[in-house]
């Protein structure tokens, strides 16, 4: 039998457990990465000092915002995955979850 109540219920305890997941991304060949906690608020930068060397100011931010979507990317997918697993399977919509 299906029970909504457990499912929201085990949904919240899994969004509590990505509170403590850390995700990283990168651009550049790694030359800049960026890591997100779970909820995907940046917390860390990573730059190789080679990129400094060159003056490349534009390279640089554009590279951050690289890494910063293929990190998020990688939240989104790992959040939709164990909502699927949580649901049996079920997709729910992104604003969702």
């Amino acid at each position: 039998m299906f029970n909504m109540n457990k499912m929201m219920q085990q949904a919240q305890e899994l969004q509590k457990e990505f509170e403590n997941i850390t995700i990283k991304g990168s651009a550049g060949a790694e030359a800049v990465t960026v890591t997100l906690n779970g909820k995907g608020a940046l917390i860390n930068i990573n730059i190789d000092t080679s990129l400094f060397e060159k003056h490349e100011k534009d390279i640089i931010e554009d590279l951050i915002v690289a890494a910063h979507a293929q990190a998020k990317k990688e939240l989104d997918a790992a959040m939709q995955e164990q909502m699927k697993n949580l649901t049996g399977g079920f997709n729910f919509p992104k604003d969702i979850v």
